[in-house]
């Protein structure tokens, strides 16, 4: 059994009322990983979100020939998985086991369930997932600027005569 208490200290569960704080508990499924089990495979359908209770997982891109190269690191009371659940697409990157990890787990049709019997969490949910993708947005946009950047100034070092 999913401990509702724990949903609390959640960030992504704030402001969720007692109602929708026990409904959606009851909704989640507890899983442990191991260190180096893939939770999320990438480009496939994601199957569903995990919020995670403790360890730490890496979500990383690329794949044998060019290596996997890092892309993120997510810890207790974070999620992964959610853009499965919004726009039904192949997911864009793996995510792994960084050590123990304790998840919850919400699959995409108990998801949609639950948003429609609880608009309220449903709301909660979606304002969350929003602010989460607005940042994410704005942290890449810092990278391809620094990445732009340093690429001008190398092409300028490279044109100038030593």
């Amino acid at each position: 059994m999913v401990n509702k208490d724990r949903l609390r200290t959640m960030k992504i569960f704030q402001g969720f009322s007692e109602d929708d704080l026990a409904s959606t508990a009851q909704y989640l499924v507890e899983k442990f990983f191991p260190a180096g089990m893939v939770l999320i495979r990438d480009h496939v359908i994601g199957e569903g979100i995990y919020f995670i209770v403790s360890g730490q997982v890496k979500i990383v891109r690329g794949g044998i020939a060019q290596g996997e190269t890092p892309i993120a690191e997510l810890g207790a009371g974070q999620h992964v998985g959610e853009m499965a659940l919004i726009d039904n697409r192949p997911t864009t990157a793996k995510v792994v086991a960084d050590g123990a990890v304790v998840t919850y787990f919400l699959d995409r049709i108990k998801y949609r369930t639950l948003l429609d019997s609880h608009p309220t969490a449903a709301v909660k949910f979606l304002e969350h997932f929003s602010k989460s993708f607005c940042e994410r947005l704005r942290n890449a946009n810092d990278l391809l600027l620094k990445e732009r950047q340093m690429t001008a100034q190398l092409a300028a070092k490279l044109e100038t005569p030593g």
